[in-house]
């Protein structure tokens, strides 16, 4: 989006987060700000003094207007520009004269985004400060499994994640607009609506066996609860857990459902014959048995393995397993401060952070890029995208998702909502238990038309090849090494499908692409939550980290960035003929969601974020 002018009347975090992901693609960024003596003006600086200071590093130039006042002046500029970005309440901008009627007549061309807090519903509602927002959607009220079984009625959550969710879903709502030209377009993302979008799989409910019932549910489904700390350690799944290390420092490891995973780990810890003579290797599409490879363990078993791996953690640091671990292929992640996140030798050489666009990297990037042919001539082809009465923007665009679990799945079904044909590809023997596979994937993969297909198979290898042949996307998440090990680099897919694009998601990549030491490392959005700071902070400074647990905290909101680069590499490919890598990562899309802590000054954090 190189050369595309912007507008900001962004105020507080939501328009400016936009503006700032905007800036990062390209686009030539005018901050909007009220000069000191306006309503409000000394209230956001105030709040959030150095994270504007951050954001708007990018920005060309800013400009204080004093509205409306100055209304003439504004829409001058608004004359000028092709996109404006506010998120003000409804009707606010109409009532200082620059809505979006006002705005048109003067540009015929514009693109128009607003980001208001509420919905434009009719109904009455509070200031849409973050805490309203939040409180609004019950993100107080539901934490999950945890604190339920606690007794903990209500917590609160220091990250903004109205203003970045809705930054997020905002920066694709706009994109898709750019792609199709939609011109002009009003688009509105209310940032309670990109909120509720984002934490879907928190409310959905669905009948479930009581054999797919981990221990902690039961617990809750059975009314055996409140229940103590101790306890609550006794119902956690030994793979999918905190562990004290020799040094004091927690590690988390995250192996539920995923047998290969959790046998890595036994053998990494030196512990797989013992453990193995407690536990059976379960068949979870087979049989209601518990055991390795299934979401959770009986009581019976978790008790017996659980001593097993405290005592071999114990035996090392938690950096030490974390790089041993890791280096296996295990998703697992020693516990750091957001401080201590900023200065590690991985987000500074991985250019997580500390990079040229600011003191973190863009929300998404592109990587090795190189001309490709023109497009051949075009067959009409008929869609298979869902029928409704709206015109779809991604109609035409063929996409072939090879991606599991939440985060990259979602880049697809996200993808396959703007009418995009996808086609997910899954093994006829699947990686996951059924807690994983079916229970998350009845939102992240709707819409989207489905094959199964061994594609570490020579004959298998070759379907894919033919599916790719017509397709625009082919979306991965895995590592650099794993690519390498499917045969599926750019390299290799561009002398077989020139015009393909590639978009691949990891854990914990950024722009420095392969550097860093965490690079090849497996990892999920609980192992991201550790390494970044975020379990510190959300364990309130008690001595233990914990989840900051709602079912994909960063993993749909990067998801749905994941779709955002994905539709800029489309756009390069078309204005200016290359293919490429389209980027982004849990851990590059999880640090916006500590902006207000990371911007700060360097200075260590407490667990409840107070300096």
């Amino acid at each position: 989006m190189e050369g595309v002018k912007v507008l900001d009347f962004g105020t507080y975090l939501a328009g400016p987060l936009l503006c700032r992901h905007l800036s990062g693609l390209g686009c030539e960024v005018t901050c909007v700000l009220r000069p000191p003596h306006c309503r409000g003006a000394e209230e956001e600086s105030r709040r959030l003094p150095n994270v504007h200071s951050e954001l708007r590093k990018t920005a060309a130039r800013c400009v204080q207007i004093d509205l409306p006042t100055e209304r003439q002046l504004a829409l001058q500029l608004v004359s000028e520009t092709d996109l404006l970005v506010e998120n003000f309440g409804a009707g606010v901008m109409e009532r200082l004269g620059i809505g979006y009627d006002e705005c048109v007549s003067v540009n015929p061309s514009l693109l128009y985004v607003s980001m208001p807090g509420f919905p434009d519903d009719g109904e009455e509602h509070p200031p849409a400060f973050e805490s309203a927002l939040l409180a609004s959607a019950g993100v107080f009220r539901d934490m999950r499994l945890n604190r339920k079984l606690l007794g903990v009625e209500a917590s609160y959550t220091h990250l903004p994640l109205a203003s970045v969710y809705g930054s997020v879903h905002a920066l694709f709502a706009t994109l898709v607009a750019h792609h199709s030209d939609q011109r002009p377009s009003h688009l509105v993302v209310p940032l309670l609506s990109a909120l509720s979008e984002t934490m879907v799989h928190n409310s959905i409910q669905m009948p479930v066996d009581s054999c797919y019932w981990n221990l902690r549910t039961a617990r809750i489904r059975d009314g055996r609860f409140p229940i103590s700390k101790s306890q609550l350690r006794d119902v956690t799944c030994p793979f999918f857990c905190l562990y004290a290390c020799n040094d004091g420092r927690f590690l988390y490891l995250v192996c539920p459902a995923h047998a290969r995973h959790q046998t890595r780990t036994l053998q990494v810890l030196g512990v797989e014959d013992l453990v193995m003579s407690h536990l059976e290797v379960a068949k979870p599409y087979d049989e209601r048995a518990r055991g390795l490879g299934t979401g959770s363990l009986s009581q019976e078993q978790a008790d017996r393995i659980r001593p097993i791996l405290e005592s071999a953690f114990r035996t090392k640091t938690a950096l030490e397993w974390e790089e041993e671990l890791g280096k296996h292929l295990v998703p697992a992640c020693a516990t750091r401060s957001t401080e201590e996140w900023m200065t590690s030798s991985h987000a500074v050489d991985s250019g997580l952070v500390g990079g040229s666009g600011g003191l973190l990297c863009n929300l998404v990037w592109t990587h090795d890029e190189k001309p490709c042919p023109p497009p051949p001539h075009q067959v009409a082809q008929k869609s298979h995208a869902p029928k409704c009465g709206a015109p779809h923007p991604l109609s035409g665009v063929k996409v072939v998702d090879l991606c599991n679990v939440i985060a990259g799945p979602t880049i697809g079904e996200y993808l396959a909502r703007m009418g995009a044909d996808v086609i997910k590809v899954d093994p006829p023997v699947p990686t996951y238990s059924p807690e994983i596979t079916v229970m998350y994937g009845v939102a992240c993969n709707r819409g989207k038309r489905s094959v199964l297909l061994d594609v570490l198979h020579p004959k298998g290898r070759e379907v894919l090849h033919s599916l790719l042949e017509d397709s625009d996307l082919l979306l991965v998440n895995c590592t650099p090494q794993a690519l390498v090990r499917m045969g599926l680099t750019m390299e290799r897919l561009r002398e077989r499908h020139p015009r393909l694009l590639l978009m691949r998601f990891d854990a914990w990549g950024g722009p420095a692409e392969s550097q860093g030491r965490m690079a090849d490392f497996v990892g999920y959005d609980d192992c991201v939550q550790s390494g970044i700071g975020i379990m510190q902070r959300f364990g309130n400074g008690e001595g233990e980290p914990e989840e900051h647990a709602h079912i994909g905290t960063i993993d749909v909101v990067a998801g749905v960035a994941g779709a955002c680069a994905c539709v800029n590499a489309l756009l390069r490919r078309r204005r200016h003929r290359v293919t490429c890598v389209a980027r982004t990562s849990l851990a590059a899309v999880g640090q916006y969601l500590q902006i207000p802590f990371m911007a700060k000054e360097r200075r260590t954090f407490l667990g409840r974020g107070v300096e």
